[in-house]
Order: C-alpha cells, then sequence, then structure tokens
C-alpha cells in the first residue's frame, strides 16, 4: 500500500505543534525623531507587564524583552495575579522563573545599542485559563544598575486568540521594593514609564480528547508505514486468508 504524500505531511504538521505569538508590540516603531524611553532596573526595584489568558491552556514558551546592550543581571519571573487587580498590594502567586538569557536574531529600532533578549522558563510553565499573569522584571538588592528596558508610549499590543492587555486593569506595572503594610508586595500600576516592549509565545495544551486523538491516529499511520515497507504486506496477508478459506471450502 502506498500511502498518500498528503498523509505523510499531515502526520508530520499535527506531531509538531508550534510556538505561536500571542503578545507582541516588538514591530511597534518610536514614533519621535530621538531614541525611545529607557528605564533603568536599579537594585532591589523592578518593572512588570500583566496580560490575561483566555479559554484555553497554553504552555510558556518564551518572553523577550527589549533590553539596553545585551543581557543584563536583570532576572525574569512569572506570577499569577488575583485581586485586586488594579489596585495597589495585588495577590502575587510565584509561577516560576524564566532565564536562559539569549539574544534574539531580530534587530531593534535601534541595533547599535539596544538587543531584543530571549528569556525561556527554568522548569516548564503551564498557563491556566482565564488568568491574570504578571511578567517581573527586577533586579536583585545586591545587583548592579547597568540593565535599562525598552518602552514606549502608545500602550498599544498585538494580541491572539482570547488573550487580552486591558488598559482597565494596567498593563505596565512597577516594583517598588519589598515594603511593610499596607503595600506587602511592593508592586503597583504604574502608566508613567509607558508600554513594556515585550512579546510572548506560547503554545497551546491539547485537550485530553485531542490527545488521545493524535496518539490514535499516530499508531494508525505507523502502521500503515509498517506494513508498507514489510514483507508481510496487507496483500499478502488478505491473499493468504482467501486461500486459507478456499482450502476449508474443499475440504469441506
Amino acid at each position: 500500500i502506498r500511502w498518500p504524500e498528503k498523509v505523510k505531511s499531515r502526520h508530520i504538521c499535527v506531531s509538531h505543534v508550534l510556538a505561536l505569538t500571542m503578545i507582541s508590540n516588538l514591530d511597534q516603531i518610536w514614533p519621535g525623531g530621538d531614541m525611545g524611553n529607557f528605564e533603568t532596573v536599579l537594585p532591589g526595584y523592578g518593572y512588570g507587564f500583566m496580560f490575561g489568558t483566555g479559554a484555553d491552556p497554553y504552555a510558556l514558551n518564551t518572553v523577550t524583552i527589549e533590553e539596553l546592550g545585551g543581557p543584563g543581571t536583570v532576572q525574569l519571573g512569572i506570577y499569577t495575579v488575583q485581586n485586586p487587580l488594579a489596585g495597589n498590594n495585588p495577590t502575587l502567586i510565584y509561577a516560576g522563573a524564566l532565564g536562559n538569557a539569549v539574544v534574539d536574531s531580530r534587530p531593534t529600532q535601534w541595533p547599535t545599542y539596544t538587543s531584543f533578549i530571549d528569556y525561556t522558563p527554568v522548569n516548564s510553565i503551564t498557563l491556566a485559563p482565564n488568568t491574570y499573569y504578571l511578567i517581573s522584571a527586577t533586579e536583585p538588592v545586591n545587583g548592579d544598575d547597568d540593565t535599562a528596558l525598552t518602552f514606549n508610549f502608545n500602550y498599544s499590543y498585538n494580541v491572539a486568540a482570547d488573550w487580552s492587555v486591558d488598559q482597565d486593569v494596567p498593563s505596565p506595572w512597577t516594583y517598588l521594593g519589598s515594603r511593610p503594610p499596607p503595600s506587602m508586595s511592593g508592586w503597583e500600576p504604574d502608566n508613567s514609564p509607558g508600554s513594556l516592549m515585550v512579546e510572548v509565545d506560547a503554545t497551546p495544551v491539547p485537550e485530553p480528547v485531542s490527545f488521545t486523538l493524535l496518539v490514535f491516529g499516530s499508531a494508525i499511520i505507523g502502521a500503515g508505514r509498517y506494513f508498507a515497507s514489510s514483507s508481510h504486506s496487507l496483500c499478502s496477508i488478505r491473499t493468504r486468508l482467501f486461500e486459507r478459506l478456499e482450502r476449508n471450502t474443499y475440504a469441506v
């Protein structure tokens, strides 16, 4: 049996689910004649970016930010955010760290001065449906002040699927350091730096039924390939069955 080329290519596409760019403003150009807005991340302080997921779970692949120079000492992490979303002192639950900083090959608007830096999860991170997350970029208390992040002022992002970057629930946040009550978390909404230059890539997590169908379909295609390449092809098996039926008929 010769399997059609369409079946082969479809198998390849299904078995390799590609990451999708869910949120990005990296293609937006600074409109002024000067260079963009760069904010230094001071030791013990930081900046954040809040976004919301949609109805389906996703596996976080990459977070890309634009930094002045190459990878600095800033530390990235991600938190789930609970109420109050638009007020000071939100409840944050740590979801995981982002590391392995690598310079992205794409050029920035000012390639001599800034770079896109890719960060990937240190351990796998699954983004739950209908949940707000805060990406944090902070400098350790004993860190330096050599890292600066790039911001724009249009507060506009390209958003895929049913994810959200809603200014009613401000996306820009600032970390003012660990503080006593009532500012326990140290995070508060802050539009003054502008909109962080950021991109979030994630992969849809297959539902259990879809995953079962994927495994079942792969098994069928694999079996077809075995029979097609083996001397025990479906045709030879069928021939032997008919011969046995004929012998039994004559014997009767």
